[in-house]
This record gives structure tokens, sequence and C-alpha cells, in this order.
């Protein structure tokens, strides 16, 4: 039993650390398909995430202790099991069950091939389940899939973990391609029984109204994170442009501190204005971020009442969030590295600069916690976020969903 219980143990501690890497890319699909993340749903994907790592480490796991773990001059068939329903054998000859004594079939539960068998032919099962009931495959489909995976598994055996060992450790075993793609089948015939009570995945989209969604914060700050990224690679880029070009005009060889720290500033003024203001104007209001997630800046200048984003709208918005509030703090950070300072005057900076930290972070916090989502940036500028629904229809919820088992 050990043996079982190692691989799920180490699955478990494995799963969060995986289910960490994997949230971004889930959370960005989720958006861009469905326009908001439905928790039935997460729920069953990371389902299937733990599943799938604990399937795979029930296969390689325990590892051997040493790369070098054979012969590498032994033929390959040397690890093969290639006779279909030895299983079957193997069972008959180390039973003791009588058939003209029901009772004793109790016996084959003690057996360790009857055993093994009946473990391959679990392991597939959720494939099956999850294969028609939230991928709502048909019975062909979800055969073909299992002996797919279950090759996948022997596969893996075969190569030695894909080369990693120098021999294979574990058999390649037609039997485990036959009862693994029975499990697959089983758990297919099984499914209606099993989530009878649940919703249905083709339903789980049908009561919802994308337009009176709020865009959480969750969704805007993955949109912030990657339109940061992209503003801070072309800042220095054009700075260093910029600052080459100086040179040559000044015919100098060395940019002063006072220069660099000009340039610096009025390129990240140039990249925030074109990236944040100009091109979200002819976009829709739409940056890379915001692409990426499906969500869009509109304008609200009556109650209740959206309107097309402007230029001036979006100067309004940005040139309060990245001149005013990011500018204090790269103005606060100028001054305080200002050699010349006296100690009193360090001292009072600093308090002055946890202080505006504090507040913005208080401010934000007591945020979290209203339901409009609305930041006094948004609220001055008149803007704020919605979700784009017409993209997401292109290709997303517009898809007419398959009833279970099509």
């Amino acid at each position: 039993m050990n043996e079982y219980l190692f691989p799920i143990k180490t699955a478990l501690i494995t799963f969060p650390i995986a289910a960490f890497f994997l949230t971004l890319p889930f959370l960005i699909i989720q958006y861009r398909k469905y326009g908001y993340v439905n928790k039935y749903r997460a729920f069953i994907l990371y389902s299937m995430l733990l599943y799938g790592i604990s399937a795979y480490y029930l296969v390689i796991l325990p590892l051997p202790t040493s790369i070098h773990n054979g012969a590498a001059r032994e033929a390959i068939t040397q690890y093969m099991q290639l006779k279909p329903f030895t299983f079957v054998r193997d069972t008959l000859r180390e039973t003791q069950v009588s058939f003209s004594s029901p009772t004793s079939f109790i016996h084959l539960f003690k057996e360790r091939a009857f055993l093994q068998a009946l473990f391959n032919v679990f392991l597939t099962v959720p494939v099956g389940v999850y294969l028609r009931y939230y991928f709502r495959r048909g019975l062909g489909t979800t055969i073909a899939l299992s002996f797919l995976v279950s090759l996948f598994f022997e596969i893996t055996q075969l190569t030695g973990l894909y080369g990693i060992y120098q021999c294979p450790y574990r058999l390649f075993d037609v039997d485990d391609l036959l009862l693994n793609t029975l499990g697959g089948t089983i758990g297919y015939w099984i499914t209606p029984i099993l989530v009878a009570f649940l919703p249905k995945t083709d339903q789980l989209d049908a009561n919802v109204e994308l337009d009176k969604m709020t865009v959480g914060y969750i969704r805007r700050g993955i949109a912030f994170v990657f339109d940061n990224i992209i503003v801070n690679m072309f800042i220095p880029i054009l700075s260093s442009v910029v600052g080459v070009s100086t040179l040559v005009l000044n015919q100098s060889t060395e940019l002063g501190s006072l220069e660099e720290k000009f340039i610096r500033t009025i390129c990240f003024v140039v990249v925030i204005l074109i990236y944040f203001m100009v091109i979200p104007t002819v976009s829709g209001g739409r940056t890379l971020g915001k692409w990426i997630t499906r969500i869009h800046v509109v304008a609200d200048r009556r109650e209740g009442e959206e309107q097309e984003i402007t230029f001036i709208d979006l100067f309004k918005r940005y040139g309060l969030l990245y001149y005013g509030v990011y500018g204090m703090f790269v103005l606060i950070g100028w001054i305080s590295n200002n050699g010349e300072l006296p100690p009193y005057a360090i001292v009072a900076l600093f308090l002055v600069q946890a202080a505006y930290v504090g507040i913005l972070g208080l401010y934000f916090i007591i945020q979290l916690f209203r339901g409009n989502k609305i930041l006094f940036y948004e609220r001055v500028s008149g803007t704020r976020n919605i979700i784009s629904i017409e993209d997401i229809k292109k290709d997303g919820m517009g898809d007419k969903p398959k009833a279970m088992g099509e």
C-alpha cells in the first residue's frame, strides 16, 4: 500500500507549486474565452490537475537511486511484456480462488497480480469521467484518448523517464494499455451516475450577464503587469537612443547625472503618453494588457451612460496615475538621493514617503471591500474598465455548447 501512498503524498505536496505557476495562464484563458472565471469550472480544472500529477507520479515513482541503473547494451525488448492478458494467467497461477466456492473470491484482493490489474483499471477511470462530463466527448474519442494516455505512461517507463535513466526501470506492459483503456471506458460509462447531482458543464455560463459584471482587481492587476513590462522595456531603449543622440550632437563622451535623469524623465513621459493615451485612443481603450485580459476603458460622462474613450479622458486617467501618483514617488526618490541634504531632511523625506505609501495602501485596502472597484483616478477622470464582450463573442462564449457525450 505504501508504494501507492508515497506518490499520492508527493503529488499533494507538488500540487500547490504547479497550481501557482498555472494560475496565470488559467486566468488569461478563462478571461479570453468566457469573459470571467467560473468558480465551479476552476474547481474542475484544478481537480484535473491534481489527478494528472497523482497519476503521473504513480507511474514514475519511486525513482531509482542512480541514473546508471542497468546495462546500456541490453535489448529494449528485455523491458517489454507484449503478450496480452498475461495478468489473467498470473492471477490464476497465484490465486487460491475456487470457482465452486464464491466465498474464496475474497482471496483475489490479496493477490499481487489481481491488485496490479485492478490498480491499472482505476488509474484511468477519472480520464473517462473528465472527458465525458467536462469536455463532453463521445465514447470513441474517450477510448482513443484513454489509450493515448496509457501509451504516454508506458513510453515514459520504457524510455527511462525520457532518457534521464540509463535503462528503463519499469516494464512496458501491453496489459497496462488494455487495462488503462478499459478504465477510461468504465469512467465514461459511470459518469452519468457520478455527476447526477452536479451542474451540467454546458450550462455553467447560461445565466451569466457580462455587461453587469465589475472588472475585479486581479484581472486589472494582470493587465497592469503586462502593460508595465512593455513600458519598462521601452523606456531604457528610448533613453539609450536619446542619450547617444545627445552625445553626438554635443560632441561629448559622457552624460552628466542630471542629464541622464532628465533624459530618462522625458522618455518616461513620452512612453506613457504613447502607450497609455495615444494607442488606446485608436484601439478603443485597449492596451496590450487589457487586450490579453479582454477588458477596455470607457468614459462615463453621464450617469450610467458609457461612451467611447477619447484622448482627453485617457490623459486625465493615466496622467493622474503615472505623472501624479507615480511621479511623486520619483520626485521624493530623486530628492532623497541628493547627497548634499542634511540628516534631518533625509529623515523628513523618509517619513513623507512612508506616510504617502501608507495612505495609498490604506485607500486600496478599503477599496477592496467596496463593490464598484472604482479607484480615485478613475473617479476623477470619469473612466472605468469594462469587459470586452464583443471580443469574447467572436471566439469564446459564442461557441455553441455540446451536450454531454456528443
